[in-house]
């Protein structure tokens, strides 16, 4: 390997002189600058502006709207100052349009929004290409007490969203990306924190980190009316590598099933891959609560653990799930709070459905006795459902109503704290790898088929990334931790001589580079922004790859 050096790219954001941008301080000035269509493109918020506000001009492709920086809070804004239905940010039927690091805060009011991305019946304009990145939002509800009970309010009370998008007209709404936000307490009574509604196309929800809201953490949804029918249907999207926790129903609040970190509701065409949700009410849904189909929904590659009470429910209620498929997730000792008839996985109206590579492990430890593996409570089509670790508790309650599990296993998965199988588990080779995508990677960056076999559940043993020329045994990787990291990542088990270390962010930008001479090594990732990472280890002969998330 040839002589390296350190060297450090910063990953701490510092401010730089942008040419054409304009600077804005007040409400007024924020308002013109929105308004203006011979203003300057790049929009910087100094400090907090108080108010809510409508982007009426649109960008180009090569010249967008930026909006950046700053607070836009909500707090003493009179409820007469409406904006665009509560929005603190609307975007109404524009396009070319990215809204980066900006904080939005302290709206509450009913209806209220933190970012409203929408169209309007009045305007032929379309709306595409919208990019929200690096956000905060927080401190947005129907109400400021998260104990209040929206289903004692009239239909139109009761409703709020951190980030909503809707495609309203037959004007389709168009490659919209909400990637890297932070969402926290959103009291959204009987909304959702971040939704994707109705009459959308092509879609991205990536790197989100969602936490401590009252209803449904993420919702891709179609049917509701939002739209004609026939393109009713948030579609052609991708839900990935978000975190969603503490998505719970206050006590106080009634309704019967408790809400869902990530929920398909209606949506098409729809891939779920690489999410972590915990500590919800259900860890995932694929349904369809109105009349008609939810299809094409491929769910590979999640975590859904300690969730109050189902892991992941499948199928519609009204409407039925067509032609979807569950693979290779991990389905952890949910049904923590309400383990009586509560399931890893619970199974309603499907069509053509697969279930098959997953770890359904769910041990009732409490006295209880229907506590399933997977369960199905509707009459109707069963999915195929093999090449599972399905583990319920008491024994005999694996399956329920479902029939077999061809290929199955029926012990616990052996897996260690970060859900990877130890040396010994059950899941080592035992997956079926008829439906795995060539060069497909599991929940940690590893490559999902090794020596022509894969594990059953999200991550394979050894949780390493292979490259060209890969040759690391996968029993012998590198240690490292925390993960996620908050400050600082320890790198240990380093045995050559020198190693270079790499860290690139989500979108393949170099971060940091250094070079280490000793078998551990830490690395200071303080001032890096929350998301996704990549840290690449070259030695003298191998490369791995290692996958992080900083908090």
């Amino acid at each position: 390997m040839k002589t390296l050096f350190w060297k450090i790219v910063f990953a701490c954001i510092f401010s730089i002189a942008v040419k054409g941008q304009i600077t804005v301080s007040t409400s007024t000035e924020l308002q013109a600058a929105l308004d203006d269509e011979t203003a300057d493109n790049s929009i910087l918020i100094d400090g907090t502006i108080f108010g809510r506000f409508i982007v009426n001009r649109s960008g180009t492709e090569t010249d967008p709207i930026i909006i950046t920086g700053g607070t836009i809070s909500g707090l003493g804004v009179p409820d007469s100052d409406r904006g665009l239905d509560f929005a603190l940010l609307a975007v109404l039927s524009e396009s070319n349009i990215r809204i980066e690091n900006v904080n939005f805060e302290n709206n509450f009011v009913q209806g209220a929004k933190g970012v409203y991305i929408t169209t309007t019946t009045f305007d032929d304009a379309p709306l595409q290409n919208i990019y929200m990145d690096s956000c905060t939002v927080h401190n947005i509800g129907w109400s400021s007490d998260s104990t209040a009970d929206p289903a004692s309010n009239p239909l139109e009370i009761g409703q709020a969203h951190g980030i909503l998008v809707t495609g309203r007209t037959s004007n389709t709404v168009t490659n919209v990306n909400i990637t890297n936000n932070d969402l926290t307490s959103i009291i959204t009574g009987n909304s959702e924190a971040l939704t994707i509604n109705g009459n959308v196309n092509q879609f991205l929800v990536q790197g989100n980190t969602l936490s401590n809201c009252t209803n449904i953490g993420i919702d891709i949804a179609g049917g509701f009316g939002v739209a004609i029918s026939g393109i009713d249907q948030a579609r052609n999207g991708k839900v990935i590598e978000n975190t969603v926790s503490n998505c719970r129903r206050p006590s106080s609040v009634s309704g019967i099933f408790e809400p869902t970190g990530i929920y398909v509701d209606g949506g098409a065409d729809v891939e779920i891959y690489g999410n972590r949700s915990f500590l919800n009410g259900q860890g995932f849904s694929i349904g369809r609560e109105q009349l008609g189909e939810t299809r094409n929904i491929t769910m590979i590659n999640n975590l859904s653990y300690f969730n109050a009470e189902n892991g992941l429910v499948f199928g519609g209620n009204n409407g039925i799930v067509i032609n979807s498929i569950v693979r290779n997730n991990t389905f952890y000792e949910n049904g923590t709070d309400r383990p009586d008839d509560r399931s890893g996985i619970t199974i309603q109206k499907t069509e053509g459905c697969t279930i098959v590579n997953n770890i359904i492990f769910e041990p009732n430890t409490t006295s209880e006795s229907n506590m399933f593996g997977i369960s199905k409570f509707f009459d109707g089509e069963v999915p195929i459902v093999a090449y599972n670790l399905v583990n319920g508790m008491p024994s005999g309650f694996d399956l329920a109503n479902v029939g077999t599990n061809p290929n199955g296993i029926s012990t616990a998965p052996n897996l260690n704290t970060d859900f990877i199988p130890n040396e010994n588990s059950p899941v080592i080779d035992a997956g079926s790898t008829i439906e795995v995508r060539q060069n497909e990677k599991d929940f940690l960056g590893a490559e999902r088929v090794f020596n022509g076999v894969v594990d059953m559940g999200a991550v394979e043993f050894g949780a390493i990334l292979g490259v060209d020329n890969f040759e690391i045994n996968k029993r012998e990787a590198f240690i490292t931790y925390p993960n996620p990291v908050v400050d600082v990542l320890h790198i240990d088990n380093l045995k050559d001589t020198s190693y270079e270390i790499q860290v690139f962010d989500s979108t393949g930008a170099l971060q940091l580079v250094a070079v280490s001479d000793k078998n551990t090594l830490a690395v200071n990732m303080k001032c890096f922004r929350s998301g996704i990472y990549f840290a690449v280890i070259n030695d003298t002969n191998n490369t791995s790859v290692f996958k992080l998330l900083k908090k």
